[in-house]
């Protein structure tokens, strides 16, 4: 819970902060570059406040995977017999499999074809941390992965905030998906 506050606080700063820029933009800006910031900067800041936001999620779904069932005869037994008396491995898996659901809604649906490889590579992820045959090792291999995948979003998004804010242009990754005037 303090770790959602804290993420919650986080990302309603950083809401604070673009649209505080956005304001200053608005009045400096041409309207080419007003089009390119509202349609292709912003979402891709959007996205990397998601990005942070799951990464805390990620946080909660590690400390899960310590209760959880390791390997096949466990994740077996904890599915099936587990379920009838409601074991702590049990409910382990459960919360994982609601834990990552959620997770899902956070990856991002950008334009361009390396972020949808991203996406996707990412959802497939995250859909197997409920799998029973896992084994917990395998499990936090998983989730660190996924982390590298929120992480390199969060690292778009400050780089094209950061050339955007020194430059007042997109950067060159993203001027083949910038609308046209």
């Amino acid at each position: 819970a303090f770790l959602r506050n804290q993420a919650t606080e986080a990302s309603e700063r950083a809401r604070e902060k673009v649209e505080e820029k956005r304001r200053e933009n608005d009045s400096k800006l041409t309207d080419q570059q007003k089009l390119d910031y509202t349609k292709v900067v912003l979402p891709v800041i959007n996205e990397g406040m998601k990005a942070s936001t799951a990464k805390t999620q990620l946080a909660q779904i590690m400390s899960k995977v310590s209760s959880a069932p390791s390997g096949t005869l466990s994740g077996a037994y904890a599915s099936s017999v587990g379920r009838l008396f409601g074991t702590d491995e049990n409910t382990a898996l459960r919360e994982l499999s609601s834990l990552s659901k959620a997770l899902v809604t956070m990856i991002p649906r950008l334009p361009g074809a390396a972020s949808n490889l991203d996406a996707q590579n990412l959802e497939k992820s995250i859909g197997k941390l409920d799998d029973i045959t896992l084994t917990n090792p395998q499990r936090v291999k998983l989730i660190r992965d996924i982390d590298e995948g929120f992480t390199k979003l969060m690292n778009r998004s400050d780089e094209v905030q950061t050339y955007w804010e020194s430059n007042k242009k997109l950067p060159p990754n993203l001027t083949s998906t910038a609308p046209k005037p």
